[in-house]
C-alpha cells in the first residue's frame, strides 16, 4: 500500500526531543481519531478498549486488566467503575477475596458489537495514512518501547541530588 499525498497534505508535525513528550502526543491524536468514530455509538476510546479487552480475553481480574494496559490500580478501578455504571461490566467472586473477576454483561456484549464497525472505521483510518510496512513497524516499535519502559528499574530515572 502506498501513501498518496497532495496539496491538501496535512503538514508533519516537528519531532519532539523527548520520548515521552511524543509518545503523550501520538496518544492524543489516535485518541482524538477513535473518539470521534465511535462517539454515535456512546462510547469513548479508552472505554471501548477496556470492553474488547474483556470481551476477548474473557472474564479476567482487575490485576489483569490493568497489566494488559498498564494501569495501575486505582486508575483501573475508576476505569472500571464507570464501565460498570453503564451496566456494561459486572463483577464476581474469585478463589481469592482479594482480587475480582471482571466479566461483560449482556449489555456490555452488545455495546462491543454496536461499537465494532465505528472502531474499524477509526483503525483503517489510520491504517490508510500509512504503508504497508510502517503498520507492522509501528506495532513493533510499540513492543520495544513497552518493554524497554517496563525494564527500567523503580526509581532509576530519579534525579538524584548530590553536595559537593
Amino acid at each position: 500500500m502506498s501513501r498518496r499525498r497532495g496539496a491538501g497534505e496535512t503538514p508533519a508535525l516537528p519531532d519532539l526531543s523527548c520520548a515521552c513528550a511524543s509518545a503523550r502526543r501520538v496518544a492524543r491524536l489516535l485518541t482524538s481519531v477513535y473518539d470521534r468514530a465511535l462517539r454515535d455509538a456512546g462510547i469513548d476510546a479508552p472505554q471501548f478498549a477496556m470492553l474488547a479487552t474483556i470481551a476477548n480475553a474473557g472474564p479476567c481480574t482487575q490485576a489483569e486488566l490493568g497489566r494488559l494496559h498498564a494501569l495501575d490500580k486505582s486508575t483501573t478501578s475508576r476505569n472500571l467503575t464507570v464501565l460498570h455504571k453503564a451496566g456494561w461490566i459486572d463483577f464476581s467472586g474469585t478463589d481469592d477475596a482479594r482480587e475480582w473477576s471482571v466479566m461483560l454483561t449482556p449489555s456490555g456484549t452488545r455495546q462491543v458489537t454496536r461499537a465494532q464497525a465505528a472502531w474499524q472505521r477509526a483503525q483503517d483510518s489510520i491504517r490508510r495514512g500509512m504503508t504497508a510496512t510502517e503498520w507492522a513497524a509501528m506495532f513493533g516499535t510499540f513492543r520495544a518501547v513497552s518493554h524497554a519502559a517496563r525494564s527500567v528499574p523503580t526509581g532509576e530515572a530519579k534525579k538524584t541530588r548530590t553536595r559537593a
